[in-house]
């Protein structure tokens, strides 16, 4: 069965009422991903248990599933897998009755996969993509979490926290939290008080790393990194971040070339760069020319390819900085 982030509470019923029986759970969100495994082993009262072999072999799988630990209780297994392995062997086990609940975390996964159709397609297994919020459900996030407490917020702090709450649902909930603590004694949040709690500092913002990088401010780069991945954002989202800045100058460049001024060239990008972002992208995409945005969408393609086979090795500085900054 495919649940979406907004039917959570629907894939949780079922798994409480014991007619799914495993779970796979994709994508980027890290920390949605930890809140789900933390509601299913709390509300089911299992014991935790997590498998980082990502190369499990299908007869160890088997085993975790149906062995029975010294507690004599069930387990809510955290299985870490490789969808390239997944194949009829697995399909089988999880067809068949085992004791455990086990869940399956996989990173970007495709529609067409076999694990992510597999999932999908039967009654007693759930798939849920987990992706970074956008901002209507972040504000959607918001309301519902304050309503559920009896708290109301201003229209000017809901505005403020949905612009500058950004990255993980974890990140996001953390935040809230601290913000609810903060105004214990008053039911209504006001923009002051969001200010004070969650300050410009809290979360990275993409457009301001594309911005560093392209500049050569190392040191704001590497600081505005650190806070991204931080925040549970993978080095892939920020790769592609840079992939997605660079093909916009291109695609401005080459709408100029053919005649349009910069002005009307700007206004055919979609999503349209953020209003207070656009003098710098204007600033940058004045000081480069097609040939450096070609050169380094190369760069930033290899630079993915090559984190998703050698992550453990892999230097962004050393993959990604100097290949476009340095080696010409």
């Amino acid at each position: 069965m495919k649940f979406y982030q907004d039917k959570i509470h629907q894939l949780m019923e079922n798994i409480y009422g014991l007619k799914i029986k495993a779970l796979l759970l994709y994508g980027p969100d890290k920390g949605y991903i930890k809140k789900i495994c933390q509601i299913i082993i709390q509300r089911l009262n299992l014991l935790p248990r997590v498998i980082t072999d990502t190369h499990l072999h299908v007869n160890q799988f088997d085993m975790l599933l149906n062995t029975q630990n010294f507690f004599g209780k069930k387990e809510c297994l955290k299985i870490f897998i490789s969808a390239n392995q997944f194949n009829a062997e697995y399909k089988k086990i999880l067809r068949s009755e085992f004791i455990h609940f086990p869940i399956l975390i996989v990173d970007e996964l495709a529609a067409h996969t076999e694990l992510r159709k597999f999932f999908e397609a039967e009654s007693n297994l759930a798939a849920v993509g987990c992706y970074y919020l956008d901002a209507q459900s972040v504000s959607k996030l918001i309301l519902n979490k304050l309503t559920k407490i009896g708290k109301n917020i201003d229209s000017d702090a809901l505005a403020y926290c949905t612009l500058h709450l950004q990255g993980d649902y974890q990140s996001i909930d953390n935040e809230l939290n601290k913000l609810i603590y903060f105004t214990h004694d008053r039911s209504l949040i006001t923009i002051d008080d969001a200010i004070k709690v969650i300050s410009n500092d809290i979360t990275a913002n993409g457009d301001d790393l594309c911005v560093y990088f392209i500049n050569k401010e190392l040191a704001k780069l590497f600081e505005e990194l650190a806070k991204l991945l931080q925040q549970n954002i993978s080095m892939v989202l920020i790769i592609r971040a840079l992939i997605r800045y660079y093909l916009n100058i291109y695609t401005v460049l080459e709408l100029v070339k053919s005649g349009m001024t910069l002005d009307q060239a700007y206004k055919t990008l979609s999503p349209p760069i953020f209003f207070k972002q656009l003098a710098n992208f204007k600033k940058i995409t004045n000081s480069l020319a097609i040939v450096d945005t070609i050169a380094a969408l190369s760069v930033l393609q290899q630079a993915e390819v090559q984190f998703k086979l050698y992550n453990n090795s892999f230097d962004f500085y050393q993959h990604v900085y100097c290949k476009i900054h340095l080696s010409k």
